[in-house]
């Protein structure tokens, strides 16, 4: 159903009126939003230090660290805790730890293309995780002096956030919030037809577009919103 969207999923086919955010299991999450590829992907990069534990069990410290490793691995399956920075870090680190104690000593230095080509895509995924940083900081920014009300500064924060990141509905449904505080209905639907040509499935932007209407428009909104 793609990605971050298993709550959209599991309101459209819920068994009960319980509400959900995550699956309990990284695994079948992974799977209901990516699909079996995706799943495939990071069960295999997951199982690299397991793989060298097995490999350098012998070494200090290396079946301490996979304990620790496995731990996680097999916590993932059954709560969602693996959304928490500290545990998920802490299990990478781990994970690090266990390939860099199963280094073969006869390990030869890369070529120079080589380390360039890793660098390269190091930059790269550092730039790509800067701009989701700056995107995400100024959302929180918007949100926060939204709910205390600095309107001024939180449509500020919106529209940067907008910048950073054009192809997120999220900043349009924040700047949508603060025309809401302003009783502004013109500009706060404007903001919420942004939002929603970049996500047409997302049920909350309808009805908060029904609730900016009038007329005939608002029946439509709240008619998608309960499809």
């Amino acid at each position: 159903s793609g990605a971050g969207t298993y709550e959209r999923h599991w309101l459209q086919d819920r068994p009960n009126a319980g509400v959900i955010r995550d699956a309990h299991s990284l695994y079948l999450e992974t799977l209901a939003e990516l699909g079996p590829i995706a799943l495939a992907l990071l069960v295999a990069t997951l199982a690299v230090p397991l793989a060298v534990a097995v490999r350098a069990r012998r070494r200090a410290l290396v079946p301490t660290a996979a304990a620790a490793y496995v731990a996680y691995v097999v916590h993932a399956s059954a709560d969602w805790d693996w959304e928490m920075t500290v545990v998920t870090v802490a299990a990478l680190l781990t994970g690090a730890a266990i390939l860099a104690a199963g280094r073969s000593e006869q390990t030869r230095p890369l070529r120079p293309r080589v380390r360039f080509a890793l660098l390269a895509g190091v930059v790269a995924l550092g730039g790509f995780a800067f701009v989701g940083l700056m995107g995400n900081y100024a959302l929180s920014e918007s949100r926060e002096a939204e709910g205390s009300g600095d309107l001024a500064y939180a449509e500020e924060q919106a529209r940067t956030a907008i910048r950073w990141a054009p192809w997120s509905p999220e900043p349009w449904e924040a700047l949508a919030a603060v025309h809401f505080e302003r009783n502004d209905l013109p500009a706060a639907r404007a903001a919420l037809l942004h939002a929603i040509r970049k996500d047409r499935g997302d049920w909350a932007l309808w009805y908060d577009l029904g609730v900016a209407s009038t007329g005939a428009a608002k029946k439509r909104a709240y008619e998608q919103a309960a499809r």
